[in-house]
């Protein structure tokens, strides 16, 4: 425990000081007044640790990612610009919720550090971490892109700028070969944002407040969004944290009208794109923006807010070209690319079959079971893909239909509401659809579902829920009860006293005495 909170005391810092200069750089491109929301604490860490990807994914290409040496060019630039003059002021800005946070909440995120800390230094077990992201991992800090790597393991195909971020956070160097720092801190940037918007609704008395603690509620019970998260490398959910944060600054952008949040906006919905594929529908408000930005003809502005974008994607792409072949894999679109090492395509299309079907009925890796399955008409896979899921995710999705049912009969109300606030319901419903046809296992697209219901809840049911502020503290007491007895829960079972100093690492069969179980 004690090495986990040192890393993630680092990549903080290093994240916060990147997030910090970019912000800087930003603000004395685009003459305009300074966003307050952009200075939160968790959106500056995030920010950070887009550009920090961004510029590890492109070294990936040509070095191993290993050592202290690679992280000296992080380190240097951020404290000498970042905290070197750093102000009181800003430090208020981003911290200042903390002055006015009722004694409920600082418990609240006291357990969910401490949760995310118990878990986040347990064994690692996860299936697909074991199988290929490790694997991912490893094959970045030994070696530049490998040509072809994929014809080793057809899975170290799916290439993500999440595993580089990885690498480069896994301090293998310093004998700690553990690789879930990064998902840990992530998940502790993003709880610590919605509880800061819970304090900050409570005090205006806004029925979002509610809206706030539901989502917490709702990212702590279904296994597979933070706990997951924080006990593997997936990027699934990281994807869904940049996607909603997104939503969150494009919904608000109808009142404040912000160039600066814009190009943040499209920084995040790259970065998600890259990170899954499945994140595919967020090309619909990157267009939008991108159209919206060429439109005022300022090209300097418009060259700025596609740095970063392009510095995401195009080594991403060049990656998973090198990887199997394919800029898009494990789709061959465009087959432009030829070369002796390029997988074939009835592979490809049997890694995209197979993701599907194992989606829908959690199908095993054959060419047969997968091809059967996606055979299979829509009211004969449905039953079983619902049985499959868990109470929380079935929950989820039931409010998801829902939503979409509130907004297909409350169009006329919609049809009112400003632009960004209508790309955001387009972009929700046609992620969901995209999701619903393609790969239909909830963790695949968490970012769209929960979006949806978020939108949904705010434009019908804000008034309904305005009954239930009063059982606030009541709310609140009983989900840090729950929290607190799901902590003691894991002491009991999944807690050894080495993880007091170093985290367990990777599990083996012989290492996983009582095994996870969840």
């Amino acid at each position: 425990m004690i090495t986990t909170i040192i890393a993630w005391l680092y990549i903080t810092l290093v994240c916060y000081g990147w997030g910090n200069m970019f912000m800087h750089f930003m603000l004395r491109t685009i003459p305009e007044k300074n966003n307050i929301l952009l200075s939160h604490f968790s959106i500056v860490c995030l920010t950070g640790l887009t550009i920090i990807a961004g510029f590890v994914q492109i070294l990936s290409l040509f070095i191993p990612l290993h050592g202290w040496l690679i992280h000296i060019p992080f380190i240097i630039p951020c404290f000498l610009t970042s905290y070197s003059g750093i102000s009181l002021s800003k430090i208020k800005i981003s911290f200042g919720w903390l002055s006015h946070i009722s004694r409920q909440l600082l418990i609240l995120l006291a357990l969910c550090i401490l949760l995310i800390l118990i878990m986040n230094t347990w064994f690692i077990s996860h299936p697909d971490t074991l199988e290929y992201h490790v694997e991912i991992i490893k094959w970045i800090q030994q070696s530049r892109a490998v040509p072809g790597i994929a014809n080793i393991n057809t899975r170290l195909g799916l290439q993500s700028i999440w595993f580089p971020a990885c690498a480069f956070f896994s301090f293998s160097h310093e004998g700690v070969s553990y690789y879930v720092h990064l998902n840990a801190i992530i998940a502790i940037w993003a709880v610590i944002f919605i509880i800061s918007q819970i304090d900050k609704n409570r005090l205006e008395r806004s029925p979002v407040s509610v809206l706030w603690i539901l989502l917490l509620i709702i990212n702590l019970w279904s296994y597979s969004q933070i706990r997951l998260t924080v006990t593997s490398t997936s990027p699934d959910f990281i994807a869904a944290i940049y996607i909603l944060f997104s939503f969150y600054l494009l919904y608000r952008q109808e009142q404040i009208k912000s160039k600066t949040t814009f190009i943040l906006i499209l920084c995040f919905l790259f970065f998600s794109f890259c990170t899954k594929l499945s994140s595919i529908p967020v090309l619909i408000p990157i267009i939008y923006i991108i159209i919206l930005l060429a439109s005022e003809r300022k090209y300097k502005i418009l060259f700025v807010s596609l740095l970063v974008p392009l510095m995401l994607v195009a080594p991403f792409l060049y990656r998973n070209a090198i990887s199997s072949g394919y800029m898009f894999f494990p789709s061959t679109f465009p087959n432009i690319i030829d070369t002796d090492w390029k997988l074939n395509e009835k592979t490809c299309n049997h890694i995209a079959s197979y993701i599907t079907a194992f989606a829908k009925t959690g199908s095993d890796l054959s060419e047969d079971a997968a091809e059967n399955v996606n055979n299979l008409r829509m009211y004969e896979w449905i039953p079983v893909w619902w049985n499959l899921r868990s109470i929380a995710d079935k929950t989820i999705i039931s409010f998801s239909l829902l939503s979409l049912f509130t907004m297909i009969s409350g169009i006329k109300k919609i049809r009112k509401l400003g632009v960004t606030k209508m790309l955001c319901i387009i972009t929700a419903i046609t992620g969901t659809l995209f999701w619903f046809f393609l790969a239909p296992d909830p963790r695949f697209g968490f970012g769209f579902l929960l979006a949806l219901i978020g939108i949904a809840a705010d434009i019908s049911f804000g008034k309904m829920i305005t009954k239930y502020l009063s059982r606030y503290f009541l709310l609140l007491t009983v989900l840090n009860l729950v929290i607190g007895a799901y902590i003691i829960y894991r002491f009991n079972n999944y807690f050894s006293t080495r993880q007091i100093i170093y985290p367990m690492g990777i599990s083996t069969v012989s290492s996983l005495v009582k095994g996870e179980g969840e």
